[in-house]
């Protein structure tokens, strides 16, 4: 039979508090695998920034608005964001224990934004704003800090104290659908623009 290590992670996840064994395997022996890919998201976001003139550079994405009164696309955005925001919420906090987690419920947030954004319900944040950097990198700095501090608690970089794994691991998993949720938005949106150009 072919080597696996898959009935030591199942035996050993009652010991991280979590159900999920793909959070298991994505938060405890991959943990750092997965906080790079969280910093892919925003290299690549980075990329898609660097396609803009010089003197947009800090203006609003170039994403334009497909707004027409009472069309299905205006309904769509005014009914189904509540209802995603809560699946968003869902999937990121049944992630570990089941199927789901920050990347799924980041996707959902960032479709019911961009679906905002499309109807003209509301405007693309301009790249310079605090707050829309300060959630790009919230995920990847909680998850860089938690990392840092099993250090000190755990005796291991992205290590977990015990008893306290599965809530370390939920208070990453909400910081990064956050800033999942915002940097696929803002992929979609584009490269920003000029405001004289808007």
């Amino acid at each position: 039979e072919p080597a696996s290590l898959a009935a030591d992670v199942v035996a050993s996840l009652p010991d991280t508090g979590l159900g999920n064994p793909v959070a298991g395997v994505l938060f405890v022996y991959r943990a750092f695998d997965t906080m790079l890919e969280k910093i892919v998201l925003l290299v690549a976001l980075l990329g898609v920034w660097s396609l803009a003139k010089d003197e947009a550079w800090g203006g609003m994405p170039g994403l334009r608005p497909f707004s027409q009164k009472n069309s299905v696309l205006l309904l769509l955005a005014q009914t189904l964001p509540p209802i995603g925001i809560v699946y968003a919420v869902y999937m990121t906090w049944v992630g570990a224990d089941g199927p789901g987690g920050a990347f799924q419920g980041g996707t959902v947030l960032a479709a019911m934004w961009i679906l905002v954004m499309l109807a003209g319900m509301g405007r693309v944040p301009p790249i310079r704003s605090p707050m829309l950097r300060y959630l790009l990198i919230a995920g990847p700095l909680v998850f860089l800090v938690i990392g840092v501090a099993g250090f000190f608690l755990a005796g291991h970089f992205l290590a977990y104290p015990a008893g306290y794994g599965k809530p370390l691991i939920v208070v990453m998993e909400a910081a990064l659908t956050l800033s999942i949720g915002v940097t696929l938005g803002l992929l979609v949106a584009g490269p920003p623009e000029a405001e004289a150009v808007r």
